[in-house]
Order: structure tokens, then C-alpha cells, then sequence
């Protein structure tokens, strides 16, 4: 008998994934990886927490996504061919806000 290969659907519309996105990552800012919660997500979203397990598994897979959104665009385009020139490269494309809020998530995690 064959696999029936089945496909996770969103039901959330685009402009809904990215603002519970920036909620997750917004979170991580105030309360750190360690502090943030499904129930603290769910709650700031207005989203049901079994909606988001259902959805993104749990909090790993949630901020993972959170977190590839954030850097979709930037991270792609670096590959100097070292680590050292690709830090330096991500740097040197971002702005001061965008610095600021890269520093506050990573303290977070």
C-alpha cells in the first residue's frame, strides 16, 4: 500500500503568519528563549494554543520559523566564502533599529 504524502496547510493569511512572527520574536526580546511560552504566544495573538502546536509542532519549530522569516532575505544573499566575512557582510547591511532589535533577540536566546 502506497503513502498518502500529506502536506501541512496554513490557515492563517500571510499578513497574520507575520504578525505572529513578530509577536514570537518580540517575545523572545522581553522574556528570553527559556521565558517564552505557547501560552504566552497564544495569548498575545489571540490565537488558540492548540492552533499553534497544531500549526508549528511547538516552540522550537515556531521560533525557528520566526526566526527565518526575520532574515529571510538578508541571509541568502551573504556567502563571502568565510564565517568571518560573512558576519562582517551581515553588519554592513544593517541600520541601527535593525541592529538594535537583532541584539535584543539574540540576548533573548
Amino acid at each position: 500500500m502506497a503513502e498518502v504524502a500529506t502536506s501541512r496547510r496554513s490557515r492563517f493569511t500571510a499578513e497574520r503568519e507575520v504578525e505572529l512572527y513578530e509577536t514570537v520574536l518580540e517575545l523572545l526580546g522581553e522574556v528570553g528563549y527559556d521565558g517564552l511560552t505557547m501560552d504566552a504566544v497564544a495569548a498575545r495573538t489571540r490565537t488558540s494554543k492548540a492552533t499553534l502546536y497544531r500549526q508549528w509542532g511547538g516552540k522550537v519549530e515556531l521560533v525557528v520559523e520566526a526566526m527565518r522569516h526575520k532574515q529571510a532575505g538578508v541571509v541568502c544573499e551573504v556567502d563571502t566564502g568565510s564565517l568571518r566575512g560573512d558576519f562582517e557582510a551581515l553588519l554592513a547591511h544593517g541600520d541601527e533599529p535593525a541592529m538594535e532589535e537583532t541584539s535584543l533577540l539574540m540576548r533573548g536566546l
